[in-house]
C-alpha cells in the first residue's frame, strides 16, 4: 500500500510537469491580455521615471531588468510570463506545505496537482499580472503560518511576504480569512496565549513592512500622494461597491465546470472540519468583485486547494479518485489547448513589428491599454474601469492631451478607439468617447493601415483661403495633388510643412484635395491590411 502511494505521488508530480511543459508553450503562443501589456507599461513607466502611483506598483522593481531584455514587448512579456511560471510553481509547492500538516504527502501532491490542471490555472496561472506574484508571495506566507514547528522567525516572514504581497496587489487582504484559518488550526495544537502572541507578532510585522515598503518604494518613484490614494479608493470603491452580484457569471460557471471534481473534495472537508471553511471563504468574493475574470481564479482559489488533500484523504475508492481528477487534467488541457489555437497572438506579434518599423524610434501615442510600453502612452487606460471613470468625470480629454504630447501616432486596438475614428459602430451597453473628443481625433489622424492611425489632415480645399484648427503641432509632409500655401509659405509636393498648434491659414488658387501626413511615419507595410482590427 505505502508503494502503491509513493507511485501515486510520481504520477501526479509527472502529470504537473507536463502541464507546466504545455504552459510554457502557451505563454510562448497565447493572445497578450490588456493587463499583461499594462503591467509592462508599469515597468517601462518606473525606467522613465514617470510612474507616479506608489500602490499596487512594487513589481516594477523585480522586473526592472526588463526594459533591457532583447525584442520588442510581446518578447518581453513572454519572458515575463515565465518568470510568473516560476511564481505558480512556488504557489503549487506551498499548497503541498500548507495540505502537508492535515494529511499524508501524497494526498498534499494530489492537491498541488489538482490546482495545477483546474479551474484557469493552466490558461491564466503564469499570467504578466501582479496576481501569480501574490499568490506564490501569500500561499508562502500561508505555508509558514501552518507549520508544525511555527515560531517567531517563521511568523516574522510571513508577516513581510504578506506585506510585499499588499505592495504588489492591494486584493492581497482577501487572503485574510485563510490566515484566519490557520491561526484557528495552530490553536487546537497549541496554547493559546502563544498563538495569539504569534498572531500578534506576525500582523505587527506585516503592518510595519508594509509601511516601511510603501514609503522607500515611493521615494524611489517620487510617487504622488493624491494619485495615489485618488487610485486606490476608485480600484476599491469600481471593484467592490459600485458593482452588481455575480459580475462575472460566465466565468464562474466556467471555473465550476472545470473544477468539479475539486469541488466535491472541498465540500468533503468542510464537512469533516468546519475549520478548513476558512480557506475556501476567500473564493465567495466572486460573488460581488467586479474583476472575477479567469486570471482571478488561480489567484482566490489557491488556499482552497487545501481542503482537496483533506477531502481526498476522506474519499477512500482510490482508483476512483485518481480517476477523476486525470479525467479533468485531461479534459481541461484539450479545453486551453483548443482555446489556444484560436486566440495566439501573432497578429499581435505582426502589429508590434509593424509599428516599430514605421516609427523606429520612441513617440509619445495613444491607444486603449498601452499596447507599446517601449513608447510613452498618453491618455487613459480605456477599459470598462477606465471608461467608467472618464464618464464619472464628464470632461473630454482629448483636444488638451493633442496640444500637450503631440502624439504622431493613435493605435485603434478596441471598440472605443474604432468607433471615434469612424470604423465601427456603437454597441448598446458600451460607453465611447465624448463627442467633442470624437471631433478632435477624427479631425488630427489618418488611417494609415490596418489599425494604425497617423497624424495627418485630409480636406477640400476651395479658391482662396481656408482656416483649419492644428490639434497636433509639428512637421507634415505634402501628400497633396499639388503645391499649397499654408501660413503664407508655399510648399510643393513631397515637402516638410510646419503646422502650429490652432488656426493655420491655407490658400490656392484652385480647388484641390489638400493631404497632410506626418513627416516621421515611415513607409506603409507591402503586407495586406488585415480584416480584423482588434487586437483583444
Amino acid at each position: 500500500m505505502q508503494m502503491q502511494r509513493i507511485q501515486y505521488s510520481y504520477v501526479f508530480l509527472l502529470l504537473s510537469f507536463l502541464i507546466i511543459c504545455f504552459q510554457v508553450f502557451h505563454s510562448f503562443n497565447y493572445r497578450i491580455n490588456t493587463d499583461e501589456f499594462f503591467f509592462l507599461s508599469q515597468i517601462y513607466e518606473a525606467s522613465r521615471h514617470e510612474l507616479r502611483s506608489s500602490l499596487q506598483t512594487f513589481h516594477v522593481h523585480f522586473f526592472s531588468w526588463l526594459p533591457s531584455a532583447q525584442g520588442y514587448e510581446i518578447e518581453q512579456i513572454t519572458l515575463g510570463r515565465l518568470c510568473m511560471l516560476l511564481a505558480e510553481i512556488v504557489t503549487a509547492i506551498s499548497i503541498v506545505l500548507c495540505a502537508k500538516p492535515f494529511v499524508k504527502i501524497e494526498y498534499a501532491i494530489f492537491a498541488a496537482f489538482a490546482w495545477l490542471c483546474s479551474g484557469y490555472t493552466i490558461s491564466d496561472g503564469a499570467s504578466f499580472r501582479t496576481d501569480p506574484l501574490a499568490t506564490a508571495l501569500l500561499m508562502s506566507a500561508l505555508a509558514l503560518s501552518l507549520s508544525p514547528r511555527i515560531n517567531i522567525l517563521r511568523v516574522s516572514i510571513a508577516g513581510v511576504l504578506v506585506s510585499i504581497a499588499c505592495m504588489v496587489t492591494i486584493k492581497s487582504v482577501l487572503y485574510a480569512p485563510a490566515f484566519l484559518g490557520a491561526a484557528l488550526w495552530q490553536k487546537g495544537k497549541m496554547d493559546f496565549q502563544k498563538v495569539s502572541l504569534l498572531m500578534l507578532i506576525a500582523a505587527f510585522v506585516a503592518i510595519m513592512s508594509f509601511l516601511s515598503l510603501y514609503f522607500i518604494h515611493h521615494s524611489i518613484i517620487s510617487g504622488d500622494q493624491q494619485r495615489t490614494a485618488f487610485t486606490t479608493s476608485k480600484a476599491l470603491s469600481t471593484g467592490f461597491l459600485n458593482t452588481k452580484l455575480f459580475p462575472a457569471p460566465n466565468v464562474l460557471a466556467g471555473w465550476i465546470l472545470l473544477s468539479l471534481a475539486p469541488i466535491y473534495f472541498m465540500i468533503l472537508a468542510i464537512k469533516k472540519n468546519i475549520i478548513t471553511l476558512c480557506f475556501v471563504l476567500p473564493l465567495f468574493v466572486v460573488i460581488f468583485y467586479r474583476n472575477s475574470y479567469p486570471y482571478f481564479y488561480p489567484f482566490i482559489t489557491a488556499p482552497a486547494f487545501i481542503l482537496v488533500a483533506i477531502g481526498a484523504y476522506e474519499f477512500k475508492p482510490a482508483k476512483l479518485k485518481i480517476s477523476l481528477i486525470v479525467f479533468l487534467a485531461i479534459f481541461n488541457l484539450s479545453f486551453h489547448a483548443y482555446n489556444l489555437s484560436l486566440v495566439t497572438q501573432d497578429y499581435q506579434r505582426l502589429m508590434s513589428k509593424v509599428i516599430h518599423d514605421i516609427f523606429p524610434e520612441p513617440i509619445n501615442y495613444i491607444d486603449q491599454v498601452s499596447m507599446l510600453p517601449t513608447y510613452p502612452k498618453r491618455g487613459f487606460f480605456m477599459t470598462t474601469w477606465g471608461m467608467q471613470n472618464y464618464h464619472d468625470n464628464n470632461i473630454a480629454v482629448m483636444a488638451t492631451l493633442l496640444e500637450n504630447y503631440s502624439p504622431p501616432l493613435l493605435l485603434a486596438n478596441h471598440k472605443v478607439l474604432l468607433q471615434a475614428l469612424g470604423a465601427q459602430e456603437k454597441e448598446e451597453g458600451r460607453l465611447y468617447l465624448f463627442p467633442e473628443d470624437i471631433e478632435a481625433l477624427r479631425s488630427s489622424y489618418l488611417k494609415f493601415w490596418g489599425p494604425i492611425y497617423v497624424a495627418g489632415i485630409e480636406k477640400k480645399l476651395s479658391v482662396g483661403e481656408t482656416n483649419i484648427y492644428i490639434n497636433i503641432a509639428g512637421n507634415y509632409k505634402n501628400e497633396s495633388e499639388r503645391e499649397v500655401t499654408i501660413n503664407g509659405i508655399t510648399y510643393g509636393q513631397e515637402e516638410t510643412v510646419s503646422l502650429n498648434h490652432g488656426n493655420n491659414t491655407f490658400f490656392t488658387n484652385d480647388n484641390m484635395k489638400l493631404r497632410l501626413i506626418w513627416e516621421e511615419a515611415g513607409s506603409k507595410p507591402t503586407l495586406p491590411e488585415p480584416e480584423v482590427l482588434e487586437l483583444f
